[in-house]
């Protein structure tokens, strides 16, 4: 079974010109790194300190294993300081 996750980033303002590329990024490394990930996309609302992410994978195992790896945990560190915790 297929498994999909959405996330809503909300972004600080600030931050948003540098937040974009790199999810822009994030989403070409995982359409071709990630084993199982079938889909990605990243959508800006109109209000423009939220973005969506959302991923389906073949299962729950390949994005976990997605999580895990090293291109994930770089671009989870990368966008850290550009959200709102």
């Amino acid at each position: 079974m297929l498994y999909a996750r959405t996330v809503t980033f909300e972004i600080k303002l600030e931050r948003i010109g540098d937040f974009m590329p790199l999810m822009r990024a994030h989403t070409h490394a995982s359409q071709r790194k990630a084993a199982g990930c079938h889909q990605i996309a990243v959508c800006q609302p109109s209000d423009e300190k939220r973005v969506i992410l959302c991923k389906i994978h073949s299962d729950v195992c390949t994005f976990q294993s997605h999580v895990h790896g090293a291109y994930f945990r770089a671009i989870d560190a990368a966008v850290f300081d550009e959200v709102h915790q």
